[in-house]
């Protein structure tokens, strides 16, 4: 059985608010109220949960390349696995905090000790990977247009009806389903046997990391500098 056969995967009907030129509880300006909370609360924070090696097959992991929790830590072999929901959410939070309006808030009151490429690097990221999903999802709901004045002003009716899943469910279980606080912050030293691997323009930002073992992901090349 899935480790997440237990979540609400049914659909409901749900109507999308109308276009509101107010913020709402996830856009207020972070010196107002608790914003960053509520972002957190969404699941943005419930991190890794385990999923034994003897079951990594049938989610295409790979022992060799997909990092593994020892047994004399968490009992048995495991590998540490987060759901795509919580990164996407994570990516949509990661933009906000990047908006202009926001940014310099969290650079004044924040100990934010990125560099200023791997900040960009990050939200780049972010964008592609919100895109992509969208571009995955490729909603086909129909957005009449209503009447704003009588001068002939009209805006998207963002009011429509969307079949959704329950994610009320799904950050239930990934809160449930945690990795134990106790070995949150082990550290992954990986074995002689570990593939490394070398993700495009890594070694632009991190140049000290540059390992001879690593290896380039499928259909990228390594960035050689001179």
């Amino acid at each position: 059985d899935s480790p997440i056969g237990t979540i609400d995967r049914s659909f409901h009907t749900e109507t999308f608010p109308a276009f509101d030129y107010s913020s709402s509880l996830y856009t207020q300006h972070p010196s107002e109220g608790d914003v960053d909370a509520r972002w957190d609360a969404l699941g943005v924070d419930s991190g890794h949960f385990l999923v034994p090696v003897s079951e990594g097959d049938k989610y295409g992991f790979d022992k060799s390349r997909h990092v593994i929790m020892p047994e004399e830590v968490v009992g048995q072999e495991s590998y540490i696995v987060s759901l795509d929901v919580m990164h996407h959410l994570h990516c949509l939070d990661t933009l906000r905090i990047a908006l202009w309006y926001n940014r310099e808030w969290y650079l004044e009151n924040t100990n934010e000790h990125a560099s200023h490429a791997v900040h960009v690097a990050h939200t780049n990221h972010c964008l592609d990977a919100l895109r992509e999903r969208i571009m995955c999802l490729s909603d086909v709901t129909f957005i009449p247009s209503i009447w704003i004045d009588r001068e002939g002003w009209i805006l998207p009716d963002f009011e429509r009806e969307h079949k959704c899943h329950n994610f009320d469910a799904v950050r239930d279980w990934a809160y449930a389903n945690q990795m134990p606080e106790a070995v949150r912050n082990h550290t992954y030293i990986p074995g002689p046997n570990a593939q490394l691997t070398t993700l495009p323009g890594f070694y632009d930002e991190y140049p000290e990391r540059r390992n001879k073992d690593h290896k380039a992901m499928s259909g990228e090349e390594e960035h050689h500098h001179g």
